[in-house]
């Protein structure tokens, strides 16, 4: 199954995606690469529930990161913050993006974001899950200043 969210938030352009396994990589996604059971995961709490690992430059010029759910339970939104850093590490640009497309526990997928001018490195985190089943997100705005040292 291949869901694709396309838009423009505060004139960026966003994309996110996600494969079904065994899927053919669409609008520049990739497919799962065999993600495990979500019955054989753990049981996880919201801020460790998710992985974010930078995966290259879009042909854009802006990051994609991997979306990973390392948990059992599906995520149903994720609130996340990208932070672009000059050569020299001193931020240049945040953008936030709302990924609503559901996770299975262990599927992975693909969120980008657009270039920034100056941003040679970038990080992201998340601010903001909800799981299947809840009723709201769990949000914590501390997570995602707007201002964020280099690795830290």
């Amino acid at each position: 199954m291949i869901y694709i969210m396309r838009g423009r938030r505060a004139g960026q352009l966003l994309v996110l995606c996600t494969l079904g396994l065994g899927a053919a990589g669409a609008a520049g996604c990739k497919g799962d690469k065999g993600s495990a059971s979500a019955s054989s995961l753990p049981e996880k709490g919201p801020w460790d529930a998710v992985k974010l690992s930078y995966s290259k430059q879009t042909s854009s010029g802006g990051p994609e990161f991997i979306v990973e759910n390392t948990g059992r339970k599906t995520v149903t939104v994720l609130f996340i913050d990208f932070y672009g850093y000059d050569a020299k590490g001193n931020q240049v640009a945040k953008k936030e993006l709302s990924f609503n497309i559901p996770l299975k526990g262990g599927d992975k997928s693909d969120a980008s974001t657009s270039a920034a001018a100056g941003a040679v490195t970038w990080e992201a985190t998340y601010h903001g899950i909800s799981f299947e089943g809840d009723p709201k997100p769990t949000m914590d705005p501390k997570r995602a200043p707007d201002k964020k040292p280099k690795g830290k």
